[in-house]
Formats: structure tokens, sequence, C-alpha cells
């Protein structure tokens, strides 16, 4: 039979779970800057109208939208296409969210670039090369 942990070591699991996920979530963030050259306003733009026709709104659109563009950045740096140089990560003011609301938004965000058609039709766009124009609707 094993012995039961103490406080101590209890406190000790349940502090490093917390640096281990804030830790990870350091580690993602650094990703999204490593591509940030690779995102387009011209994906956002388009992600955003797509998912709109989708049916998804609010913060649900907005996780979309960011997994269409981070997806549309990793192709772009996979297949060597120049980057655009615009460098930006969206604000989320991560100093002022706690750790649960990152995970949930990072999860979100997640999810949709697994299993969003948004998503799905961004990367074959960029597989398929850049639609010429700006223009949302395309």
């Amino acid at each position: 039979m094993e012995k039961p942990r103490s406080r101590f070591t209890e406190w000790l699991v349940v502090r490093d779970i917390r640096f281990l996920l804030t830790r990870r979530i350091v580690e993602i963030r650094d990703g999204f800057l490593a591509i940030r050259d690779y995102r387009s306003p011209g994906v956002e733009n388009r992600a955003t109208a797509m998912g709109e026709r989708h049916g998804y709104s609010g913060e649900k659109l907005r996780m979309v939208v960011e997994a269409a563009v981070l997806a549309d950045a990793l192709e772009a740096k996979r297949s060597g296409r120049s980057p655009e140089g615009v460098g930006t990560v969206p604000e989320r003011e991560i100093e002022k969210l706690d750790v649960s609301t990152e995970i949930g938004w990072l999860v979100g965000v997640a999810d949709a670039f697994i299993r969003s058609p948004v998503v799905a039709e961004v990367v074959a766009e960029a597989r398929r090369g850049r639609p010429t124009t700006e223009d949302p609707h395309v």
C-alpha cells in the first residue's frame, strides 16, 4: 500500500501543475510569435466572412478566425511562401487574463483548428494559392 502524501507534497504537485500549464501557455504564445510575419489580414477578413456564413458569432467566431489565420500562417511557412511582414498578433491583454481563461481560449482555438470547416477552407485556399483579391466574399 502506498503511503499517503503529505500536505506539502500535495501543494507542490498542484503548484507544479499550475507552473506546467503556465509554461505551456507561454510556449504556445511563443509559437504564435514565431509565425506572426506570416499572418495575413486578408485571410482574417475572409475567415470572418466565411465564419459568419457558417453561423459562428461572438467568441466562437473569434476562435475560428484565429485558428484559420494560424493555419494559413503555418501553411505559408511550410510551403516557403514569403512572409507578408504584417507581424501582428491579436491583443488579448494576457497579463489581465487568468490561466483558466487563457486555457479556455487556446482549447477553443485548437478545437476550431481541428474541426472547423472554415479552417479547412482557408487551408485548401492556401494550398491552391491565395485569391488575388482581399475581398472577404471571395
